[in-house]
């Protein structure tokens, strides 16, 4: 890749190539760099050419990631306190939104083509937060506290069911009982727009989506308080970000779960966001500091 810079016109946005020494040595070049700050969530497409971003400017914003340009500006959330998580949707037309103050009882699905107009779904009356809540909408599951309940007490992205036609958000702080912990989630029938009550048919995937790093892979990260940024679909990479407040410097690692190698070791400012694209070929990280940077990923063996 040529050591260069560019402006993509319309979109205010400058690329540049960076070169970072990785922990190993190497000079590790992202595909590019977006100066694009203040970030809280991110979601890369299904096909692996798009990255939808949630900043704190309240906006969510779709780009390019094979030219590496602003595509558009989806839509916002204002008095949302600017923490957003996106998500798309399994066939990639739908980009999903949740964020906090006004917002905290809504998700918003902005279509990725043009000129549609976004769905809110607004679920008041029915959180664990109002005064009535209609306990009835609310699906509490018992996960093994090998997940620790600081993966579930930041704001989780929303997640759609395998054939997108539902999506779930996590409602509540969990609380400990035993050798478990639990997690209260609010599902919505996306098709028929209303919330569901019935919940036997979506437990199954909402507990696969929340991935338990092996204890054993936990016990040598030294992760027990610290949750993954991002796990990629098949659950066989896991990026982490940490940050000594004393010494000021970050790392985000990626490691490869089944040997527990880590793969990847990228200097940082701050403790960043991240996201893989499904086949895990590339991660996108960003931060408050820290301009959005793109990396592909070392090429692993496939399995026999």
């Amino acid at each position: 890749m040529p050591n260069s810079a560019r402006l993509a016109c319309g979109c205010c946005v400058f690329l540049v190539f960076a070169v970072i020494p990785s922990s190993a040595g190497e000079d590790i070049k992202p595909k590019f760099v977006l100066q694009k700050s203040h970030i809280f969530g991110l979601s890369i497409s299904p096909d692996g050419k798009m990255l939808a971003i949630g900043s704190e400017d309240d906006r969510v914003t779709l780009f390019d990631l094979e030219q590496g340009k602003e595509i558009r500006f989806l839509g916002g959330l204002a008095t949302s306190y600017g923490d957003i998580r996106v998500a798309f949707s399994p066939d990639g037309k739908t980009v999903a939104t949740i964020g906090k103050g006004s917002w905290r009882n809504k998700i918003v699905l902005f279509p990725v083509a043009k000129d549609e107009k976004p769905i809110v779904l607004d679920g008041k009356k029915t959180w664990i937060d109002e005064k009535t809540p209609d306990r009835k909408y609310h699906l509490t599951l018992k996960f093994d506290k090998s997940l620790e309940a600081e993966y579930f007490n930041t704001m989780k992205p929303p997640l759609f069911s395998p054939d997108g036609k539902h999506l779930a958000r996590v409602l509540a702080s969990t609380r400990a009982e035993g050798e478990f912990i639990r997690v209260s989630f609010f599902v919505w029938d996306i098709v028929n727009r209303k919330p569901v009550s019935d919940h036997a048919e979506h437990e199954k995937w909402i507990r696969a989506a929340h991935y338990a790093v092996p204890a054993e892979l936990k016990d040598k990260l030294g992760l027990a308080r610290e949750p993954p940024a991002a796990v990629s679909a098949d659950n066989s990479l896991l990026a982490v970000s940490t940050f000594n407040i004393s010494a000021k410097t970050g790392m985000l690692d990626v490691y490869d779960v089944a040997s527990g190698k880590r793969i990847l070791s990228l200097p940082q400012k701050e403790k960043v966001r991240a996201a893989f694209s499904p086949d895990g070929a590339v991660l996108a990280t960003g931060g408050i500091r820290t301009p959005i940077h793109v990396w592909e990923m070392p090429k692993r063996k496939k399995k026999e």
